[in-house]
């Protein structure tokens, strides 16, 4: 005996003038006073989106024992626990305790250096953790970057004066959160052409060519053409920023190439030497 399928009754249509009505109406009654002296609560969309809580990580991660540049460095295991916009540590994750470690986040500078180390730049010092891999290093970057500030990065196109040839080349350039400035031939390029390290050296701008900027290194002038001012400003922001923090590998030496290139193109003539 073949069995017989009932079908749901359609919905009546409804005319969406009259949805919006109805919505209106109920609105104005959720809206409405409670009391006749009382001023009408105002519902919004805000009301409705739940409070997101900021995210908590915590697990092991190795702290570096030595200052930068010292041979004498070494890692020590800790259980670290960030929450609440404080980074703590202890010896073990058995010892927590409110007298551990603590960092205040809120005046911290966070980047990741040599793909799994988590770096920490405070007012009180410098604090290196290193990550089992490069995933976990940026999941506890991710977390830290929350609650204080995240070193500035950059990366665009420019005309950069290629040595030897003495013209400007179309580059990509990228500045990454170390401080260090790197050029390729296209943005598709995962290999660059080459790098610098902006860190402690002098970037200045152009007074006679508002689109360009100077670093000087001790070994050479680089000079860098951007597309307008604004990007040029842009630009200049970033690197004066890390030019002002201390060199990875100790202080260099100025040089005055920059002000003989700058000389030079004033003059219309450029002979520079063969990277």
């Amino acid at each position: 005996m073949a069995s017989s399928s009932r079908r749901a009754p359609s919905p009546p249509k409804v005319p969406p003038a009259k949805l919006v009505k109805d919505v209106e109406e109920k609105l104005q009654k959720m809206n409405g006073s409670v009391h006749g002296n009382e001023h009408p609560p105002q519902y919004s969309f805000a009301d409705c989106v739940p409070f997101v809580p900021k995210p908590f990580i915590s697990g092991y991660l190795d702290k570096r024992v030595g200052d930068d540049g010292t041979k004498n460095i070494t890692w020590a295991r800790k259980f670290v626990e960030v929450s609440q916009g404080t980074l703590k540590f202890f010896n073990s994750k058995e010892e927590r305790e409110d007298s551990g470690t603590g960092i205040t986040l809120a005046d911290s500078f966070v980047y990741i250096e040599q793909k799994r180390n988590i770096r920490l730049e405070t007012k009180s010092g410098i604090r290196v953790f290193r990550a089992p891999n490069d995933l976990r290093a940026l999941q506890w970057a991710h977390v830290i970057s929350r609650f204080c500030m995240v070193t500035p990065t950059a990366e665009g196109f420019t005309k950069k004066l290629s040595g030897g040839k003495a013209i400007r080349e179309d580059r990509y350039i990228r500045l990454n959160a170390e401080g260090i400035l790197s050029w390729y031939k296209s943005d598709t390029d995962s290999e660059p052409r080459g790098s610098i390290q902006v860190r402690g050296e002098r970037v200045s701008l152009d007074v006679n060519e508002i689109r360009t900027i100077y670093i000087e290194t001790k070994e050479r002038c680089y000079l860098f053409e951007f597309i307008d001012l604004y990007e040029t400003n842009l630009w200049f922001a970033v690197l004066d920023w890390h030019s002002h923090r201390s060199p990875i590998k100790g202080p260099l030496a100025a040089s005055n190439q920059c002000e003989d290139i700058r000389k030079k193109l004033i003059y219309g003539s450029l002979i520079e030497k063969a990277e």
